[in-house]
C-alpha cells in the first residue's frame, strides 16, 4: 500500500499522475526562471524560492502546527509549489 493510498485515500491508478505533477511544475517554472532572474535581483528571487518551498512543504502534509486538514487538493497545491520552488 502506497502513502497516497493509505494517507490520502487516492486510488492506486492515480499515483503515477500525481508523482509526475511535481516534475511538470518544475519543468514549467525552469523555463520562466531565466526570464525572471533578469527582471528581479537574484537575492530576492532566492528569498521568494525559500518562502514558496516553505509554504509548499507546510501544505503537503496534514500540518498540526497550522491546523491544516488532510485533503488531497491541499497536498497537490503544496506539491506543485515545491516543484516550482
Amino acid at each position: 500500500m502506497t502513502a497516497l493510498e493509505y494517507e490520502k485515500h487516492v486510488p492506486i491508478q492515480y499515483n503515477g499522475i500525481i508523482a509526475s505533477y511535481g516534475s511538470l511544475t518544475y519543468l514549467l517554472t525552469t523555463v520562466l526562471t531565466g526570464y525572471i532572474s533578469h527582471i528581479m535581483p537574484k537575492r530576492l528571487f532566492i528569498l521568494l524560492s525559500f518562502v514558496s518551498i516553505t509554504i509548499g512543504l507546510f501544505l503537503m502534509g496534514p500540518s498540526d502546527i497550522l491546523g491544516l486538514p488532510n485533503y488531497i487538493w491541499l497536498f497537490l497545491v503544496g506539491y506543485g509549489l515545491v516543484g516550482a520552488a
